[in-house]
């Protein structure tokens, strides 16, 4: 560790919040990682997280107040308003005289045990951590009240089910809930005060933007961006803003006017944008016009230094940041961590001073089994260990449910019979064993709870593992699964579709005058410009904004002529494949979009007959939603699937290249505006020059032996239909056997030489993009300084070879 560079995997920011700190015992585990970073040398180049990198430069010195500073709040204890946005923005402050406090992790101990106690989290100081709480605190009253405000606790709360006995406890006379949907929580209020949508109110803020104690996590994005959410309408029913709510409750007990100061929600959207930067970049009328600011990316001239590149180096520290505090150094003012020794310690000094007995962190730090896992005694029981991170496509409770179409990206729920389940990810051997099948059904369970879940097996997990998405809310670590159901093909769900109007038959009359001309329009020859789309599979990384701009684009929108409304679930105009490849210890997964060929000798057209599916001149295939009304038979004539029928409407739909929007102008349909890695690309060209880029950039089509000629092309396709040959080269070093850097590796078939490689740091090497069946290949490795090895395979699907011991 201390000779070689390795990579750490922290999580973090970027891969999601929290990573494996989030789990039993965790905590060993980030300290633990800080350690190992510190034994490479903090701070010097090249020495960071893994997964923390992010190469966009951001101006972190232009300010605007995050949310962890109070904002309008006025409450100065449990915000950082007293070192960051009270100087710039004055304002009413409050203290609350209540001492009696308890970390939401512990309400449900608190009101089912009647008693809990433990530390609380505090980001102003290392010594703040080590202030105990105990409820009930002498000479306070125990709970009899609980009010809910913002989103549900169910999403984020271990052990939930002790949270339903919470709320149902003899103890609680009354429960108030203030929610916008009627979900977690509020199903157990008395009173429930109804939340308006973000759309219905004023507000200011910056994505990502913490501020206080949680500098920089802008870092995540691409680009800083100030944004006025303009109040689009009225609330609706009798629902009101989160603000309008407390300032009518405080009206009721005579302190509205402190808490409101006079002002409205616009008025206190005035006042953080005048205590920012922004005045120094627009006016506030320009500001409330525009809508947003994009903060620019700083001269490279000015940019921030390196981040701890003066703790590697012995310098005072040069970073612009308010913590710590001046009083918190251990030594003179700038120089060292917020340590007592102004180092990192791998005895903490301040866990052995204020808490040294503490089983959960000791001052060492240490390996702590978890108390469920693998070598519990549970794990008799509960073979399985499931490992959960934050849902990719929802945060919390955020754009989940509610009748979405982010239910419709496949990674995230599958539909069985009209009904969204969650997804379990298990591992081919542990699926196998328990006869379970892709998208079967399966209850997944545990003595605290259970859940019924659709099976997606997949390589990406190992055995004896699972991955589920926020399972770990109903159920904890390790559990069983039992197949309950046999999954069914997806049904479609759908909204009517409107008879055409006199505006839908005059574009009617000019797209069948674009018909006529057609067959003119091809025959001129292979001049014409025609578009196509071009998708890299080597860049896709499964965001589904192709998938969402497009559902965005169709849902609930009638564009006479071209297409009528897509259903919001069930259709996938635009989808994403998955093709997970290797096996052991190499393991790699690629996404392909799929959608419409828009093929140069479309079956679809064929099928039609009378019109009711044409090509445009441009290429582009349309099927006319009022001449294919009632023809079912149009979805099967296409051999790729893409045609979706809609149940409601009686018609067969698919993605129309988004020729609406080229036609209006647009350069680019919105997929390839929505895609953040420039894996989509269209391109409007002649069939002769499409054939050149086609040859140039290696690019192929889906079944080329069907002969329809598709429009869509892909780059690096091999990433799903061909194989990789990988493995790993170690030697004898020291006693112990260690990866082995630098290695040549040279692989050959029928004795004849296809490659030459070399590992990589950590000793392995990979050769991708061989024939599946392709024969025997032998593998043999080499090092001038360790010696020999070599294996044979025969290669059927991808696969690792295993580790190849070098020996002289």
């Amino acid at each position: 560790m201390g000779f070689e560079k390795t990579y750490l995997a922290a999580g973090g920011l970027g891969a999601g919040f929290g990573g494996a700190c989030r789990s039993a015992t965790g905590i060993q585990w980030a300290r633990n990682m800080i350690l190992m970073m510190a034994m490479q040398g903090w701070g010097k180049p090249g020495v960071n997280f893994g997964n923390l990198q992010f190469g966009t430069p951001l101006d972190l010195t232009f300010y605007f107040p995050g949310y962890s500073e109070g904002g309008i709040s006025g409450d100065f204890q449990w915000t950082a308003s007293g070192v960051e946005n009270y100087v710039s923005m004055p304002h009413v402050l409050t203290m609350n005289p209540v001492k009696q406090m308890i970390p939401r992790e512990k309400l449900t101990d608190a009101i089912v045990d009647g008693h809990c106690r433990g530390y609380l989290w505090d980001g102003s100081s290392p010594e703040a951590q080590f202030v105990p709480f105990e409820y009930p605190a002498l000479g306070y009253s125990p709970i009899h009240m609980m009010y809910r405000y913002g989103g549900s606790s169910f999403a984020t709360t271990m052990e939930s089910a002790r949270l339903i006995d919470a709320y149902r406890h003899s103890s609680i006379e009354f429960v108030v809930n203030q929610s916008i949907w009627f979900e977690g929580e509020a199903g157990f209020a008395d009173v429930i005060l109804p939340a308006c949508t973000p759309l219905e109110r004023w507000d200011i803020g910056e994505w990502a933007g913490a501020g206080g104690y949680l500098h920089h996590c802008q870092d995540q994005l691409n680009h800083r961006m100030v944004v006025l959410q303009h109040k689009c309408i009225e609330p609706l029913g009798e629902s009101k803003s989160d603000y309008e709510i407390f300032l009518a409750i405080l009206e009721k007990l005579e302190l509205g006017t402190m808490y409101s100061e006079g002002c409205s929600e616009l008025d206190w959207c005035k006042r953080i944008f005048e205590s920012s930067d922004m005045p120094n970049v627009m006016t506030w009328k320009q500001f409330l016009n525009k809508g947003y600011y994009v903060v620019p990316a700083p001269d490279e001239s000015v940019r921030d230094p390196v981040y701890f590149r003066w703790f590697a180096e012995g310098r005072k520290k040069d970073v612009p940041e308010p913590h710590p505090m001046p009083s918190q150094y251990g030594e003179e003012f700038g120089s060292g961590l917020q340590l007592q020794s102004g180092k990192i310690e791998f005895v903490s000094q301040s866990l052995l001073r204020g808490d040294p007995h503490n089983p959960e962190r000791p001052p060492l730090n240490r390996y702590i089994p978890s108390w469920e896992g693998p070598g519990s005694a549970i794990a008799e029981r509960y073979p399985l260990q499931l490992v959960s991170s934050h849902p990719r496509y929802s945060f919390h409770t955020h754009a989940d449910g509610k009748g979405s179409y982010i239910n419709d990206i496949c990674d995230h729920r599958i539909l069985v019979d009209g009904h969204y389940y969650w997804i379990l990810r298990i591992s081919p051997e542990d699926a196998s064993a328990r006869k379970i099948r892709q998208h079967d059904l399966v209850k997944v369970f545990n003595e605290r709870g259970a859940v019924i879940c659709a099976a997606d097996v997949s390589s990406l997990i190992a055995r004896g593992g699972g991955k589920g998405a926020r399972i770990e809310r109903v159920i904890r670590t390790d559990f069983q699964v039992r197949l309950v159901g046999r999954s069914w093909r997806l049904h479609e769900c759908s909204h009517s579709f409107a008879n055409p109007g006199a505006e839908y038959r005059r574009h009617r009359a000019e797209l069948l005058s674009c018909r006529s001309r057609e067959g003119e329009a091809i025959g001129r020859g292979r001049g014409m410009s025609q578009w196509n789309l071009i998708v890299d599979v080597a860049e896709c990384v499964n965001c589904n904004n192709c998938v969402l701009a497009t559902k965005d684009e169709h849902c609930d929108n009638d564009f006479p002529g071209y297409a009528a409304p897509q259903p919001r679930q069930g259709h996938y105009w635009i989808g994403i494949e998955r093709r997970v490849r290797g096996s052991g210890g190499m393991v790699d997964v690629a996404y392909r979009l799929s959608t419409c060929n828009h093929c140069r000798k479309a079956p679809c057209i064929g099928a039609a007959g009378d019109g009711a599916v044409y090509r445009r001149p441009d290429g582009i295939v349309v099927i006319d939603p009022a001449m294919a009304h009632g023809r079912k038979d149009i979805v099967d004539a296409c051999p790729y699937g893409a045609i979706w029928w809609n149940d409601a409407s009686q018609i067969p739909q698919k993605w129309i290249f988004d020729a609406h929007l080229l036609d209006q102008g647009w350069k680019t349909p919105r997929c390839e505006q929505a895609c953040p890695t420039g894996a989509i690309r269209s391109v409007k060209v002649s069939n002769g020059e499409m054939e050149r880029i086609a040859e140039s950039e290696g690019l192929r089509v889906i079944h080329p032996e069907l002969g329809t000629e598709p429009r869509v092309y892909y780059r690096n396709m091999h990433l799903f239909d061909r194989c990789f040959i990988g493995g790993n080269v170690v030697a004898e070093v020291a006693g112990t056997l260690d990866n082995v850097i630098g290695a040549g590796v040279t692989v050959s078939l029928e004795g004849e030489a296809v490659a030459e490689l070399e590992t990589d740091a950590f000793g392995d090497f990979k050769l991708d993009d061989l024939s599946p069946g392709s024969g025997t290949y032998r593998i043999e490795a080499s090092h001038q300084r360790y010696g020999k090895a070599s294996v044979e395979i025969s290669l059927h699907e991808s696969c690792h070879v295993g580790s190849l011991v070098l020996c002289t």
